[in-house]
């Protein structure tokens, strides 16, 4: 974090400046008195700064004018200086606090919020600056090619880990279907939901791993409370799928986690029915206990 602080006085800069050193470990410091020549020397290095304070007891056509940049620029400007206001269109940026103590109280009470914006638009420019496209394609993409580090980029400039891509495939199912344990963990570790259902197949994350075949992510999102008896948009259940792809570890993965073998699918056939039609002995065997009928 970068401070500018301009300050009208020596007491309130000591003091601004030692609110900013205590809520902001890490933070670099700029600090300025309102003085005409003093101010036009920090404009080159506007570009820079993070965060800027404003405490002085009028206006004048330089600190309008590092208001009115730091704002365009989405650089939070704290100000007891009530008219300013009036002439900075940028409110969601320019916060005005009635006085001095309550601007230095603000930075203190708002330090968690004040970190995680300045977390949030650090990822975001760094997305920017290296051609990365903020949206839910790029994110999937990241996804696919399991870098975990960007997409961690992603949600910390503020994507949300529920999105779905341009084809309506939430980001779990993009994990599954490209076989990505690490993904899949990553993604739930951050608040993923994990039945959500895709705009394509109707598949929730779980079918896409059973269908994939892949019994680690399978077992992993059943742990953590995937639905074993969903149908998919086709009418067909994880299980028959698995029947269908000859998958015994699957298959017993699957019904001694509660899948149900006697739900019928659009064709009005069971995963046990199919097992028995194509005469799929062993997993037939193993269902045969937890058949019904």
């Amino acid at each position: 974090m970068n401070w500018l602080l301009i300050c009208s006085d020596k007491n309130k800069m000591k003091k601004m400046r030692s609110a900013v050193e205590r809520n902001f470990k890490d933070a670099v410091l700029s600090a300025v008195s309102p003085e005409e020549s003093e101010l036009r020397s920090v404009y080159g290095n506007l570009g820079g700064i993070t965060h800027c304070v404003i405490s002085v007891e009028e206006r004048s056509r330089e600190i309008d004018f590092i208001a009115g940049f730091m704002c365009g620029a989405s650089v939070p400007v704290y100000t007891d200086l009530q008219d300013l206001s009036r002439e900075i269109d940028c409110s969601d940026k320019l916060v005005v606090s009635e006085d001095f103590g309550a601007l230095v109280s603000y930075l203190g009470e708002q330090k968690g919020q004040i970190i995680s914006d300045f977390e949030k638009n650090k990822a975001y420019r760094y997305l920017f600056e290296h051609g990365l496209p903020f949206s839910s394609d790029c994110f999937a993409l990241q996804i696919e090619k399991e870098n975990t580090e960007l997409c961690a980029c992603y949600l910390r400039a503020g994507m949300d880990v529920n999105i779905r891509n341009s084809e309506g495939t939430p980001m779990l199912n993009v994990a599954c279907r490209c076989e990505s344990l690490e993904l899949v963990k990553w993604l739930v570790s951050h608040g993923c939901d994990v039945d959500p259902v895709s705009d394509d197949r109707g598949y929730t994350p779980l079918m896409d791993a059973v269908w994939k075949g892949n019994t680690d992510i399978a077992g992993f999102l059943i742990k953590q409370g995937a639905d074993v008896n969903r149908l998919s948009k086709d009418g067909q259940t994880m299980i028959v799928l698995a029947v269908g792809a000859d998958k015994i570890d699957l298959c017993r993965l699957l019904v001694e986690n509660g899948a149900d073998v006697d739900i019928p699918d659009a064709m009005g056939m069971s995963a046990y029915a199919y097992a028995s039609l194509f005469k799929k002995e062993a997993i037939l065997s193993l269902l045969e206990k937890y058949h019904k009928e």
